[in-house]
């Protein structure tokens, strides 16, 4: 297990703490978490594409397409509120983070099913997205 991965995502837990000031090490983690998944989705949609081109599979392409439709709105509101974070956002940065983390998990499983073997950024913000669990339902 990377636990260089999972401290970010265990420090957003910061997000639902008193403000610490726009350059603090909480803002900082939850910028680089979200930072993460969405490069992991967008070399997961290319992955998607090219496979759903590849093997002229349609299913493939709406489950991914699907998903990047959700990954995509989350991850603008997830660094919306990293920018923000002055201003009583900070819990909506995790809440939008686990959104798209969701919306990731998707894409994985698809190319899983798929018989595509993930690439490492992807199970490295899938593992990273483990520590965001209880952060936007416990603040």
């Amino acid at each position: 297990m990377k636990l260089g991965l999972i401290v970010p995502a265990l420090l957003l837990v910061g997000a639902c703490a008193p403000a610490r000031g726009a350059n603090s090490p909480d803002r900082q983690n939850a910028r680089a978490a979200i930072l993460t998944v969405a490069k992991a989705v967008s070399v997961a949609d290319e992955v998607c594409a090219s496979t759903a081109r590849t093997r002229s599979n349609a299913q493939l392409a709406k489950s991914c397409k699907d998903a990047y439709d959700v990954a995509r709105p989350a991850l603008f509101a997830a660094e919306s509120g990293v920018d923000a974070w002055e201003n009583g956002q900070r819990h909506n940065v995790a809440c939008s983070a686990i959104d798209a983390a969701n919306a990731l998990r998707n894409i994985g499983d698809a190319l899983i099913q798929a018989g595509v073997s993930l690439p490492a950024v992807l199970t490295d913000a899938l593992l990273l997205s483990r520590g965001l669990g209880e952060v936007c339902h416990g603040g």
